[in-house]
């Protein structure tokens, strides 16, 4: 299937939209601000339940149902509740009430039933783990390093990939689907490639800009492609 790829030089378009349309919006604190660990989240996300998940830098994983803060991090109290790093990249939600998430020490699941954490993989242990997408099928896809792997709805590992681009071994740095089921992963020093259900093989794709792609955006309308890159815009 062919795609159209542009790059963000809409982004000052947008940016004066927003000034014009500000008065539509209201920007405010959430009320539980104060009991966040940290004051940086890097990642969030709402689950099926609409409690909402912060992925903080040094502070744990936090739930937030709108009046208590509940953390998840390893302390004093609890050293190897999430291994040896606090730093959550990547929070998502799978099937069966379970969390899944990502950080310094590898591939973490929590199960909403009884708010147990346990790895998912022994092998990314005290490995970064940063890439993160629950597929459309209810698989898990993540990257760790250079190599891309592929974990079965009961989060068995059914996949292992190296990430090239022209040959070169180069790391993933993010991953996503479009409406057609297609998975794409941009590369940082490389280009995009896709992945090939058939062939069982992620395949470089049109990429002509010798810059980093860091995100890849469906458009709703017309199913082209929209790349950030790191640099270029």
């Amino acid at each position: 299937m062919k795609k159209h790829l542009y790059f963000f030089v809409c982004l000052s378009y947008a940016c004066c939209f927003s000034a014009h349309a500000s008065h539509d919006y209201t920007l405010r604190t959430i009320s539980t601000w104060d009991q966040l660990p940290v004051a940086s989240i890097h990642t969030l996300m709402q689950d099926r339940e609409g409690y909402m998940w912060y992925a903080t830098r040094d502070g744990g994983l936090c739930r937030d149902d709108g009046y208590e803060m509940q953390v998840f991090r390893s302390d004093r109290n609890n050293p190897s509740l999430i291994g040896k790093s606090n730093y959550i990249y990547e929070v998502s939600e799978m099937s069966n009430n379970r969390i899944v998430f990502t950080n310094g020490d590898g591939l973490w699941v929590l199960d909403k039933s009884d708010y147990s954490i346990r790895p998912v993989d022994d092998g990314l242990r005290e490995h970064t783990v940063e890439p993160l997408l629950v597929a459309r099928d209810g698989t898990l896809w993540v990257s760790s390093g250079r190599i891309l792997y592929h974990y079965s709805q009961d989060l068995k590992r059914i996949g292992a990939y190296g990430s090239f681009w022209h040959g070169q071994s180069v790391y993933p740095i993010r991953l996503t689907q479009t409406h057609d089921g297609a998975l794409w992963a941009s590369q940082w020093d490389g280009g995009i490639i896709r992945y090939d259900s058939i062939q069982d093989e992620w395949e470089e794709q049109y990429w002509p800009e010798n810059i980093t792609p860091t995100n890849i955006v469906e458009d709703p309308f017309d199913g082209s492609l929209w790349v950030g890159t790191w640099g270029k815009g």
